[in-house]
């Protein structure tokens, strides 16, 4: 694809990121090298291709796009960065099953991912951490647990907020077998197991956010999707709901 204009323009992030600063202003070299993550000599290179293929032009030391192609850019980059972030929601939605989870896929498209990369793995659990920290309300369903995501439960806890975890069967055996959870821990009023069949998925509720997760095969948060649409927020208020009818208060005793 990259023999294509349209490849030559976005075949690269350099040359995406060029676009995207030059469809907005004219700027130098300098100032490019100042907004662009690469090298000086990349970002010559890249500009180069393009003034070659006659998308940009130079006026002696300022770089511009081409009056004609403006309008183009503009849309071409904005459908760039839609594609990037479906595909980043595809990857999201791999381990789900979503002809057993009936998740809204039409207002899917309005939320925001964040998946498990080998450069970033701890990104999804920092983002539920940060969800779970800055609300007053959490309400809770994972199929297991991690010292982390129990040690944030327990802050909201510690400033009066409302706050609930439901856990799968795994999620207690993990608990009782480790020092998860301190067993005089006022939190333990807070914990419910779900003990039925479960799909590798878990949600958070909070005041005003929904954040779907997905599970891998291992057990490890794989990915998010998080959204505010009214939709996606009537959608995880019955899901929460429903695994909560099912659950069963965990007794001191349990744990």
């Amino acid at each position: 694809m990259n023999d294509s204009p349209v490849g030559m323009l976005v075949g690269s992030p350099v040359r995406v990121q060029l676009l995207a600063e030059l469809v907005e202003s004219a700027q130098t070299v300098t100032e490019l090298d100042a907004e662009i993550d690469a090298t000086r000599r990349t970002v010559r290179r890249n500009l180069s291709q393009l003034e070659t293929e006659g998308w940009i032009r130079r006026s002696e030391q300022t770089y511009s796009v081409v009056p004609v192609a403006e309008s183009f850019i503009s849309e071409l980059l904005e459908y760039h960065e839609r594609a990037a972030r479906l595909h980043e929601l595809v990857c999201a939605l791999e381990h789900i099953p979503t002809d057993r989870v009936d998740v809204p896929s039409d207002v899917l498209v309005d939320c925001e991912s964040v998946v498990r990369h080998p450069s970033d793995p701890a990104g999804p659990q920092d983002e539920v951490l940060s969800a779970v920290r800055s609300a007053s309300t959490v309400l809770t369903f994972v199929p297991t647990v991690t010292k982390q995501l129990v040690d944030a439960h327990e802050t909201a806890l510690g400033v009066e907020n409302q706050v609930e975890i439901i856990v799968g069967s795994t999620g207690l055996e993990c608990i009782r077998s480790s020092d998860v959870i301190d067993p005089s821990s006022a939190f333990l009023g807070s914990l419910y197991v779900y003990e039925h069949p479960m799909e590798p998925v878990g949600i958070v509720r909070t005041d005003d956010r929904t954040l779907l997760l997905s599970y891998d095969g291992y057990g490890t948060l794989h990915a998010l999707v998080s959204g505010f649409h009214p939709q996606f927020q009537s959608w995880g208020s019955g899901f929460y709901e429903t695994v909560r009818k099912n659950s069963a208060a965990v007794d001191r005793t349990d744990v």
